[in-house]
């Protein structure tokens, strides 16, 4: 899941805070970009551990400690709930930054 042409203050959010259900896989990756750093990359990444039951969970991401988040004007955000697995089933509830 991917949304660009975002405008969000990278110190007004210090987590994402993810309900969704993954069928399989072992991790999710939350990945965004920045006025100063335009294009997903590996330096612009939180890796987080799913459980791959089929079930509804929460997932809070802690963003606001990464030097490329903090102080930064974020443009666009990634969600990849399944890091990559094929044949996932992934229902998502909502996705929202938290103080």
């Amino acid at each position: 899941m991917i949304r660009t042409n975002c405008r969000i203050d990278g110190d007004s959010v210090s987590r994402i805070h993810v309900r969704m259900s993954v069928s399989a896989g072992e991790g999710g990756q939350w990945y965004w970009t920045t006025m100063d750093s335009p294009d997903f990359a590996e330096d612009k990444v939180v890796v987080f551990p799913v459980q791959a039951d089929g079930k509804m969970h929460d997932y809070l991401i802690e963003v606001g400690g990464n030097p490329m988040w903090r102080g930064k004007t974020i443009t666009g955000v990634r969600l990849d709930p399944e890091n990559g697995t094929t044949g996932a089933d992934i229902q998502v509830e909502f996705v929202r930054g938290e103080k």
